[in-house]
Protein backbone atom coordinates (compact mmCIF):
# COMPACT_ATOMS: atom_id res chain seq x y z
CA UNK A 1 0.00 0.00 0.00
CA UNK A 2 1.27 3.45 -0.91
CA UNK A 3 1.07 6.12 1.81
CA UNK A 4 -0.97 3.82 4.07
CA UNK A 5 -4.13 3.79 1.96
CA UNK A 6 -5.54 1.43 -0.60
CA UNK A 7 -5.53 2.85 -4.15
CA UNK A 8 -8.87 3.25 -5.90
CA UNK A 9 -9.53 0.49 -8.45
CA UNK A 10 -9.26 1.43 -12.11
CA UNK A 11 -12.67 1.31 -13.76
CA UNK A 12 -13.27 0.73 -17.45
CA UNK A 13 -16.52 1.00 -19.38
CA UNK A 14 -17.04 -2.79 -19.23
CA UNK A 15 -17.37 -2.47 -15.44
CA UNK A 16 -20.49 -0.38 -16.07
CA UNK A 17 -21.93 -1.73 -19.33
CA UNK A 18 -22.28 -5.32 -20.61
CA UNK A 19 -19.09 -5.98 -22.66
CA UNK A 20 -21.04 -7.37 -25.62
CA UNK A 21 -23.03 -4.17 -26.36
CA UNK A 22 -22.24 -2.79 -29.81
CA UNK A 23 -24.03 0.50 -29.08
CA UNK A 24 -21.17 1.64 -26.80
CA UNK A 25 -18.16 3.39 -28.33
CA UNK A 26 -15.53 1.13 -26.76
CA UNK A 27 -11.99 2.45 -26.44
CA UNK A 28 -8.94 0.32 -27.15
CA UNK A 29 -8.15 0.45 -23.41
CA UNK A 30 -11.64 -0.90 -22.60
CA UNK A 31 -11.15 -3.77 -25.04
CA UNK A 32 -7.59 -4.58 -23.96
CA UNK A 33 -8.35 -4.46 -20.22
CA UNK A 34 -11.28 -6.85 -20.64
CA UNK A 35 -9.18 -9.27 -22.70
CA UNK A 36 -6.36 -9.16 -20.13
CA UNK A 37 -8.84 -9.77 -17.31
CA UNK A 38 -10.29 -12.82 -19.08
CA UNK A 39 -6.84 -14.17 -20.08
CA UNK A 40 -5.79 -14.06 -16.43
CA UNK A 41 -8.91 -16.06 -15.55
CA UNK A 42 -7.93 -18.61 -18.24
CA UNK A 43 -4.43 -18.87 -16.76
CA UNK A 44 -5.90 -19.66 -13.33
CA UNK A 45 -8.00 -22.50 -14.79
CA UNK A 46 -5.28 -23.85 -17.12
CA UNK A 47 -1.87 -22.79 -15.78
CA UNK A 48 1.13 -23.38 -18.02
CA UNK A 49 -0.72 -23.17 -21.35
CA UNK A 50 0.72 -19.74 -22.15
CA UNK A 51 2.29 -16.65 -20.67
CA UNK A 52 1.56 -13.17 -21.94
CA UNK A 53 2.33 -9.54 -21.46
CA UNK A 54 0.53 -6.42 -22.53
CA UNK A 55 2.16 -3.26 -23.82
CA UNK A 56 2.04 0.03 -21.99
CA UNK A 57 1.86 2.18 -25.10
CA UNK A 58 -1.68 3.36 -24.30
CA UNK A 59 -0.60 4.97 -21.03
CA UNK A 60 0.12 8.69 -21.09
CA UNK A 61 3.49 9.37 -19.48
CA UNK A 62 5.00 12.56 -18.14
CA UNK A 63 7.92 13.90 -20.17
CA UNK A 64 10.35 12.63 -17.51
CA UNK A 65 8.75 9.17 -17.42
CA UNK A 66 8.75 8.98 -21.23
CA UNK A 67 12.48 9.82 -21.36
CA UNK A 68 13.20 7.22 -18.70
CA UNK A 69 11.11 4.59 -20.54
CA UNK A 70 13.02 5.30 -23.76
CA UNK A 71 16.37 5.02 -21.95
CA UNK A 72 15.25 1.65 -20.57
CA UNK A 73 14.57 0.36 -24.08
CA UNK A 74 10.81 0.81 -24.26
CA UNK A 75 9.59 2.00 -27.62
CA UNK A 76 6.55 2.81 -29.69
CA UNK A 77 5.00 0.60 -32.30
CA UNK A 78 5.24 -2.74 -30.53
CA UNK A 79 2.17 -4.95 -30.30
CA UNK A 80 -0.40 -4.68 -27.52
CA UNK A 81 -0.30 -8.36 -26.57
CA UNK A 82 2.63 -10.77 -26.69
CA UNK A 83 1.99 -14.45 -26.05
CA UNK A 84 4.75 -16.89 -25.16
CA UNK A 85 3.71 -20.38 -26.19
CA UNK A 86 5.02 -23.93 -25.88
CA UNK A 87 7.88 -24.82 -28.21
CA UNK A 88 9.35 -21.30 -28.15
CA UNK A 89 6.60 -19.81 -30.29
CA UNK A 90 5.17 -16.30 -30.04
CA UNK A 91 1.85 -14.80 -31.01
CA UNK A 92 1.86 -11.01 -31.44
CA UNK A 93 -1.47 -9.19 -31.45
CA UNK A 94 -2.24 -5.54 -32.11
CA UNK A 95 -5.64 -4.52 -30.77
CA UNK A 96 -7.75 -1.81 -32.35
CA UNK A 97 -11.19 -0.52 -31.54
CA UNK A 98 -13.73 -0.64 -34.35
CA UNK A 99 -12.58 2.69 -35.83
CA UNK A 100 -8.93 2.38 -34.82
CA UNK A 101 -6.03 2.60 -37.27
CA UNK A 102 -2.35 1.72 -36.96
CA UNK A 103 -0.13 4.56 -35.78
CA UNK A 104 2.86 5.70 -37.84
CA UNK A 105 5.23 3.97 -35.38
CA UNK A 106 3.25 0.72 -35.76
CA UNK A 107 3.33 1.02 -39.56
CA UNK A 108 7.12 1.33 -39.25
CA UNK A 109 7.72 -1.34 -36.57
CA UNK A 110 5.41 -4.15 -37.74
CA UNK A 111 7.19 -4.70 -41.10
CA UNK A 112 10.52 -4.87 -39.23
CA UNK A 113 9.12 -7.60 -37.00
CA UNK A 114 7.71 -9.38 -40.06
CA UNK A 115 11.19 -9.34 -41.66
CA UNK A 116 12.41 -11.21 -38.57
CA UNK A 117 9.76 -13.87 -39.17
CA UNK A 118 7.05 -12.72 -36.75
CA UNK A 119 3.43 -12.52 -37.87
CA UNK A 120 1.51 -9.58 -36.45
CA UNK A 121 -2.22 -10.19 -36.02
CA UNK A 122 -4.35 -7.03 -36.04
CA UNK A 123 -7.62 -7.56 -34.18
CA UNK A 124 -10.29 -4.95 -34.88
CA UNK A 125 -12.96 -5.37 -32.24
CA UNK A 126 -16.47 -3.96 -32.08
CA UNK A 127 -16.80 -4.86 -28.39
CA UNK A 128 -14.60 -6.30 -25.63
CA UNK A 129 -16.30 -9.69 -26.09
CA UNK A 130 -15.68 -9.56 -29.85
CA UNK A 131 -12.00 -8.78 -29.21
CA UNK A 132 -11.72 -11.61 -26.68
CA UNK A 133 -13.30 -14.10 -29.09
CA UNK A 134 -10.88 -13.10 -31.85
CA UNK A 135 -7.86 -13.34 -29.52
CA UNK A 136 -8.97 -16.75 -28.22
CA UNK A 137 -9.46 -17.93 -31.81
CA UNK A 138 -5.89 -16.89 -32.65
CA UNK A 139 -4.57 -18.54 -29.50
CA UNK A 140 -6.33 -21.83 -30.35
CA UNK A 141 -4.81 -21.76 -33.85
CA UNK A 142 -1.35 -21.61 -32.23
CA UNK A 143 -2.10 -24.18 -29.54
CA UNK A 144 -3.56 -26.88 -31.79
Amino acid sequence: MIFGRKPAPIKFAWHKYPPHLESIRWSEADIQSYIVYKLREWQEVEPGVFEFEAGMEGIKLTIHAAKKAKALGMGNGFTDLKFYLPGGRMCLIELKAKRGVLTDSQKERHPKLAMLGFKIHVVKAKTPVDGLNQVIGLMHSYLT
